[in-house]
């Protein structure tokens, strides 16, 4: 009977480290909201509806949860960008083929790094249907 409650009781404590230490990493994660007023992709041919987002900025990736229903999308393969200055605003960084639009650059403020998501299939083939000269860049800044 001791050999189980020490078991139980050292289960719990392993649990609990554990929920302590998911919330500490993610209470250290970079957020804000944006509120993005057109459909996008991102990814592997995932388009997402226009809404309001929750944007978290991991090591490598960028997660966005959608306020309206609490879906997240993970996206992956990210790399450093830099800029000379730091970022007043958080942003995103999105490009614009015709009606199509394509997360870019992700950009958290008080730091010059950002992140910027390689180019799906799709994008490829938005940007070389358009010619490459119609490719707009628009940016959104984060709720403050």
């Amino acid at each position: 009977m001791k050999k189980q409650i020490v078991s139980l009781l050292a289960t719990f404590v392993v649990l609990a480290a554990s929920v302590v230490a998911t919330r500490a990493q993610s209470a250290n994660r970079p957020t804000f909201v944006v509120n993005i007023p057109f459909e996008f992709s991102i990814g592997r041919q995932k388009t997402l509806p226009a809404g309001e987002y929750i944007v978290e900025r991991m090591q490598t990736q960028v997660r966005l949860i959608s306020k309206r229903d609490g879906r997240a999308y993970l996206t992956t393969l990210t790399i450093p960008v830099q800029t000379q200055a730091t970022q007043d605003r958080s942003h995103l960084v999105f490009n614009r083929y015709g009606d199509q639009y394509f997360l870019a650059q992700v950009w958290n403020s008080a730091t010059n790094v950002g992140m910027e998501l390689h180019k799906s299939h799709q994008e490829r083939a938005s940007e070389l249907a358009t010619n490459r000269t119609e490719r707009e860049m628009v940016t959104l800044l984060a709720r403050r």
